[in-house]
């Protein structure tokens, strides 16, 4: 059905027996071999997580659910600057050792954030085809172009067109889709990885200052008034068809078991 259409891009698997052969030459493909024996769902969070300078905060970037804030908030625990990264803060697979120890220290604090399934759509689809503002936009514009997307059009019937988008990429295989339409119970290893606290991202705050408070840091929000955000999409006012709840049930109807929704 889908044969003569451009292939949706997902993330790869990584290859273990490229992995094993380039890593005496490589350290990052030394790292590779080594996450390659983990479970699957591991390699996911542990090519998507962070681990604070000190190893006392593990963080899953649940993309759409408040990721890049928290990310920019443990960096800026280090660096006292709401920047992206810093070397002594562990992102990447290369540090899947690191992440392993933390999620068995007891002394570190592991938590999540989740989104109501509608909400973090809607907020992928204005982020990566209403405002065209996403890193990836340019991989999936075209693909999503040619089954039925028109740019500037209306905005219920591109919804429809994103929704059988996101069900063709979970029919190829939920673990290397798109993080931003992955279930929500795969890009935080939901199986694999215990977190002491975790909750919807309308109790945001409070959840980040009790991560804080728990690896003994002051207030995340110290100096604000807590309501920076980053990488916001726009798209408030779109309302959602209650056939298309219906659809986004069936798609994510695990994270909907799992987290209340």
């Amino acid at each position: 059905m889908f044969n003569d259409l451009p292939p949706i891009p997902r993330e790869r698997p990584i290859d273990r027996r490229k992995a094993r052969l380039l890593s005496p030459l490589s350290r990052r493909y030394r790292a590779k071999a080594g996450l390659a024996d983990m479970p699957l769902q591991k390699q996911i969070v542990y090519s998507h997580c962070i681990l604070s300078h000190d190893g006392k905060l593990f963080f899953p970037k649940n993309a759409k659910a408040a990721s890049s804030t928290t990310r920019r908030h443990i960096v800026r625990l280090a660096t006292g600057q709401f920047e992206r990264d810093a070397p002594e803060v562990k992102q990447g697979q290369r540090h899947w050792r690191a992440y392993e120890a933390a999620v068995r220290d007891p002394q570190c604090v592991k938590f999540c954030i989740t989104r109501h399934p509608v909400d973090r759509l809607v907020s992928t689809f204005c982020n990566f085809f209403v405002d065209e503002g996403h890193p990836s936009t340019r991989a999936h514009m075209g693909p999503i172009e040619a089954r039925g997307y028109l740019r500037g059009g209306d905005m219920a019937r591109n919804f429809d067109v994103f929704l059988a988008y996101i069900g063709e990429a979970h029919a190829e295989g939920l673990i290397y889709c798109d993080p931003h339409w992955r279930p929500q119970y795969i890009n935080i290893a939901h199986d694999e990885v215990t977190y002491e606290l975790s909750g919807d991202i309308s109790d945001y705050a409070k959840i980040l200052r009790e991560a804080f408070a728990r690896a003994g840091h002051g207030d995340p929000f110290a100096g604000e008034d807590g309501s920076r955000r980053f990488n916001v999409s726009s798209g408030g006012d779109f309302e959602v068809s209650a056939e298309q709840r219906r659809k986004i049930e069936l798609l994510f109807e695990r994270d909907y078991t799992l987290y209340g929704y």
